[in-house]
């Protein structure tokens, strides 16, 4: 077949696009459960349910629970629950959809480039197929929990369609549906909102310069509606009538330790004005870095592999220049509407919420952030080769050229998807590279000390040392991460090296003297040794910086009982009991304590709301024996 005629035919592009998606993560269709997944399927309670309670994926929460730590994607929320609807908690389920909803994705990209360039069929379908197998685009297909990057970008794309046949034919029913498409994209991420920007650039687009004001601003207004909607809706996701946010709730209880600076180091950089914007610049520039050389992969850019630049770095001048001319190219192709003036236009708008300039986002840098922009990239870098050649004869050059690279960036992403196999694969795979970073090595201890549970006895001593070895790692590399301080310590407990503990505790309260979980596990640490006095004036200060933790309150009590401080036990269970008692056996050491100090009276009361509150709960109903015979006394 001719390869004009290729693109005469109306379904072959499709076809080969679609197959070629499905071709490029078929290795990932029996991959395990891996990383964030844990977000949205392993660890999400409202996921697990399926169907049988959807309005509660609507809600907006936010607390210390892994399921919690998702921001406000219901959309997303939903399309996890039906799989879980459909094929129960089954990874093969879930892996295989969203390689079949990235394929739809795909198709959509070949029909909207087609709707915008009907005259460029080829470039079209170069840049299509650049996008299909780029492979930047492993984190979000092969991990699940990314889908919501794959939703937002289809209903995103969707309704620029809608749009874009509301330019061509005004009608209530289209300008209608690229609002609704909008907001499902802004429920399914909220990055979607930046398809408000990618509407303007297609207004620019579709109209000529001859059109008169009223034409513009009947197709501009739309867009400023569908911006006013969708911040209306983030208003009112985080608004204190609808958003459920336990962070006032952690800080008061004393364990807070959130630090955003070892996912984004742009974080210790707030207070300086031009290095904050200079790396912010240079990151940009690694966006595109990253887009014409996405080797190596990793799951994690975070503090210590990404490094931040100064007035120093020959990368800071750099990236500057790349910008300024960036800028400019997109200025000067945008007016004269070029396909590659769209390409760059596309991957400022698309790019610019993960650039950190409206606020700074919890990584410094993902490949997911450069999923929905590359498309503008792999537009424009299409385009600027068929500009650059244009004589017919020389065509097949750049038609084998961008065919070669296809091939080379198929096979990078085809082997990158294997690291995604698994926790263990990922971290180990990724180890290799990021020797240095102090998220992946805190993670891999964490990944070996749940790994640790499952050992035979005789394997679990050798296993110790390595997580030992990956925690003291992490905190070599930075003093930033308070739990990988905590865990060491309580490694070292468990695994009956308590000096060494008690170390890592006081250099843990040195660092951070202004939270109380130090405190605690220091008074933890005097409690194993039946130092109970010790542990009393730590479990004093832990209050005092987490006034509202009954746990805190229950461990004093417990260090007062043993101490012989009956009654000082009791008032501190009393103030306790006014906040949050989280289990029965807080109530059931009071029960013990009114008992030990013959208030049998009080114990019964005690004891009454304690079954009222926790009915099935052992401690209690040991308890109620004891107050049961006293009574019969």
């Amino acid at each position: 077949m001719h390869a004009n005629s290729l693109m005469e035919n109306k379904w072959i592009p499709y076809v080969l696009i679609f197959s070629l998606a499905v071709a490029q993560y078929a290795n990932t269709r029996n991959h395990d459960f891996a990383w964030d997944d844990a977000i949205v399927l392993t660890e999400n309670s409202r996921v697990q349910k399926g169907w049988s309670d959807i309005p509660e994926l609507f809600e907006n929460i936010k607390s210390s629970k892994t399921e919690n730590r998702y921001g406000y994607r219901p959309i997303s929320l939903l399309s996890f629950a039906t799989d879980v609807q459909f094929f129960g908690l089954d990874s093969k389920a879930s892996h295989r959809i969203s390689i079949l909803l990235y394929s739809i994705l795909c198709l959509i990209v070949f029909l909207f480039l087609q709707q915008i360039f009907p005259e460029h069929k080829w470039q079209n379908f170069l840049a299509t197929l650049l996008f299909v197998v780029h492979p930047l685009h492993t984190e979000v297909v092969a991990n699940i929990k990314s889908r919501d990057e794959i939703l937002a970008m289809i209903f995103g794309l969707l309704a620029m369609l809608f749009y874009l046949k509301a330019t061509k034919k005004s009608s209530v029913l289209n300008y209608g549906l690229f609002l609704i498409l909008l907001v499902v994209a802004f429920l399914s991420k909220e990055n979607a909102v930046v398809f408000s920007g990618v509407a303007l650039l297609l207004t620019w687009y579709k109209l000529s310069d001859t059109a008169e004001l009223m034409e513009w601003v009947k197709r501009i207004l739309p867009l400023a509606i569908s911006l006013c909607l969708l911040v209306g809706i983030r208003l009112f996701a985080y608004s204190d009538n609808f958003f459920q946010n336990t962070d006032r709730e952690l800080y008061e209880k004393g364990i807070f330790i959130q630090d955003g600076f070892v996912g984004n180091p742009i974080f210790s950089l707030e207070s300086d004005f031009v290095l904050k914007w200079l790396n912010i610049i240079y990151i940009g520039a690694f966006h595109l870095y990253k887009f014409i050389v996405p080797f190596p992969l990793v799951h994690d850019y975070g503090y210590n592999y990404l490094q931040l630049v100064d007035l120093t770095d020959y990368q800071t001048y750099l990236s500057l220049i790349v910008a300024v001319v960036m800028v400019l190219i997109t200025v000067i192709t945008i007016r004269k509407r070029s396909i590659v003036g769209f390409g760059l236009g596309f991957f400022i708008i698309t790019a610019s919420v993960y650039l950190h300039i409206v606020e700074l986002a919890p990584d410094i840098f993902g490949e997911r952030f450069v999923f929905v922009s590359s498309l503008g990239l792999c537009v424009a870098a299409v385009g600027l080769t068929f500009k650059v050649i244009k004589s017919n004869r020389l065509r097949p050059v750049v038609f084998v050229f961008w065919l070669s690279v296809s091939v080379v960036f198929f096979s990078v992403g085809w082997n990158r998807n294997k690291a995604w196999k698994d926790n263990k694969t990922l971290l180990q795979t990724d180890l290799v590279i990021l020797k240095d970073g102090a998220r992946l090595n805190y993670n891999y201890a964490l990944y070996l000390h749940r790994t640790y549970y499952q050992l035979p006895e005789e394997e679990k001593a050798s296993m110790q040392d390595s997580i030992l070895k990956y925690y003291n790692r992490t905190i070599e590399i930075t003093d930033r991460l308070l739990p990988a301080y905590l865990d060491l310590g309580g490694a070292y407990m468990e695994f009956g090296r308590p000096e060494k503990a008690r170390n890592i505790f006081v250099e843990t309260i040195a660092k951070y003297g202004h939270l109380s979980a130090p405190y605690v596990q220091m008074a933890k640490y005097h409690m194993s040794s039946k130092e109970f006095s010790e542990a009393i004036p730590y479990l004093e200060k832990a209050i005092e910086y987490g006034s509202k933790n009954s746990d805190y309150h229950y461990l004093l009590a417990i260090c007062q009982f043993n101490e012989g401080q009956h009654q000082q036990a009791i008032a501190t269970l009393d103030v306790g009991e006014k906040l949050d008692v989280s289990d029965g056996p807080y109530l059931a050491l009071m029960v013990r304590l009114h008992l030990r100090m013959n208030e049998v009276d009080k114990a019964r009361r005690v004891l009454r709301r304690g079954l009222t509150q926790f009915p099935g709960d052992a401690s209690l109903l040991e308890m109620k024996e004891r107050v049961d015979a006293r009574s019969a006394q």
